[in-house]
C-alpha cells in the first residue's frame, strides 16, 4: 500500500521541482499544504482499512494462528502512518536539493532506532522493535525534516506545519477508532463479517473526511482539478 501511494509522490517530483525553481514561495507553501491534505486523507484512510481489515484478511487467507497481537498491529499501523506522513515534506525537500543540511540525520536516526529497539524488543518482542522505530521517527526525523525545509527554503515558520500534522493525526486516530468500533458490530461467518467490515471502511472514513473538509480550500482545490479533468474528457 505504501509503495502504491509513494508512486504518486514520485510522479509529482518533477512538477514540484519546477514550482520550487520558479521561486514563488507563497505558491510553494500553498501547494505543500494541499499535498499534505491529500496525503492525510490517503494514509488516514489506508491505515484505517489496514487496522480494521487485515486480521480478517489473514484469517481467510492462511488462518488465525498467523495473527499478530492487537498491540503489534496498532504499533505497525502507527509506524505506517508516520512513515507515510513524512512523504510530503521529503518530496519537497528532495526537489529543493536540501540534502546537505540534514546529512547526519539518517545516522542519528539509525543509532537512536537501535538504542530504543533493543531494550524494547527484549521486553515486548516484535511490538518493541516497531515501537523503537516509532520513537526514533518522532524524536528525530518527523520534525527535523520539516525544520530543515522551512528554515532553508521558507526561512523559518515550521510551527504551522507541526500543528497541522498534530491536528490531522488526532482526526485520523478518531476516524480509525470510530471505524473499528463500528466494525465490531459485524456479524456472521468470517467472510460475511469481512465483507461488512469492508463496506464500513469504504463509507465511514471518507464520509467523516468529507464532513470535515468539504469547505476547506484544500478540498476545493482538488475538486476544481477533478472537475476540469472531467470536463476535458467530455469534450
Amino acid at each position: 500500500v505504501q509503495s502504491m501511494i509513494g508512486k504518486l509522490f514520485s510522479a509529482s517530483m518533477a512538477s514540484i521541482g519546477n514550482l520550487i525553481a520558479s521561486g514563488d514561495k507563497d505558491r510553494c507553501k500553498d501547494v505543500l499544504e494541499h499535498i499534505l491534505f491529500v496525503n492525510t486523507w490517503l494514509y488516514g484512510f489506508s491505515g484505517t482499512c489496514l487496522f480494521c481489515l487485515i486480521s480478517g484478511l489473514i484469517t481467510i487467507w492462511i488462518g488465525k494462528e498467523y495473527l499478530l497481537t492487537i498491540s503489534t498491529l496498532i504499533a505497525a499501523i502507527v509506524s505506517f502512518y508516520l512513515s507515510g506522513m513524512r512523504s510530503t515534506i521529503l518530496t519537497f525537500k528532495d526537489a529543493a536539493g536540501l540534502f546537505r543540511p540534514d546529512r547526519y540525520k539518517a545516522l542519528i536516526e539509525s543509532a537512536a532506532n537501535i538504542v530504543f529497539s533493543i531494550p524494547l524488543a527484549i521486553k515486548y518482542g516484535i511490538t518493541g522493535v516497531i515501537l523503537g522505530t516509532i520513537l526514533s521517527t518522532l524524536l528525530i526525523s518527523f520534525w527535523y525534516e520539516a525544520f530543515v525545509f522551512y528554515k532553508y527554503f521558507f526561512n523559518g515558520g515550521f510551527g504551522r506545519y507541526i500543528v497541522k500534522q498534530l491536528l490531522y493525526g488526532i482526526l485520523n486516530a478518531a476516524v480509525c477508532g470510530t471505524t473499528y468500533l463500528l466494525c465490531s458490530f459485524a456479524r456472521g461467518g468470517v467472510i460475511a463479517s469481512f465483507i461488512q467490515r469492508f463496506a464500513i471502511c469504504m463509507i465511514v472514513p471518507n464520509a467523516v473526511y468529507y464532513l470535515f473538509f468539504w469547505n476547506s480550500p484544500h478540498f476545493k482545490y482538488f475538486l476544481e482539478i477533478a472537475c476540469r479533468i472531467i470536463n476535458r474528457k467530455k469534450k
